[in-house]
């Protein structure tokens, strides 16, 4: 759906070709006591399927309310994923706003991420 439609809507928006995308993953409450080997596991098989599938599609990804266990987790997989990939993925803690306010206009982030954007209409 992304590639199919999503970016050729966004393209048409911003009257500029938009080929990438920019995530923001919040994990509050996500920490090794409840992240297990499976779940471990699991983000590496979607990483690879993504990899493979939807090479470069990744412009940035945000992770916020990022804890010391998820921290501690996110440094042991990081090993494990592309060094062109971990560049893209700053893993922040409980004060992301202004971060997120620096490559992100205010009226396109949602309220509760800091920004001014109420979402009613997307």
């Amino acid at each position: 759906k992304t590639l199919n439609k999503k970016f050729p809507s966004c393209s048409i928006a911003a009257k500029k070709q938009i080929n990438s995308t920019t995530t923001i993953l919040d994990v509050a409450g996500l920490g090794l006591k409840n992240v297990g080997k499976n779940a471990r596991e699991l983000v590496l098989q979607i990483h690879k399927i993504d990899g493979d599938n939807y090479p470069e599609t990744l412009y940035q990804m945000f992770i916020v309310n990022a804890g010391p266990g998820f921290k501690l987790l996110w440094n042991s997989i990081k090993g494990f994923l592309d060094p062109k990939t971990t560049s893209k993925i700053h893993v922040l803690g409980n004060k992301f706003q202004n971060k997120l306010l620096e490559v992100i206009d205010a009226s396109q982030l949602p309220d509760f991420l800091g920004g001014t954007c109420t979402c009613v209409d997307e």
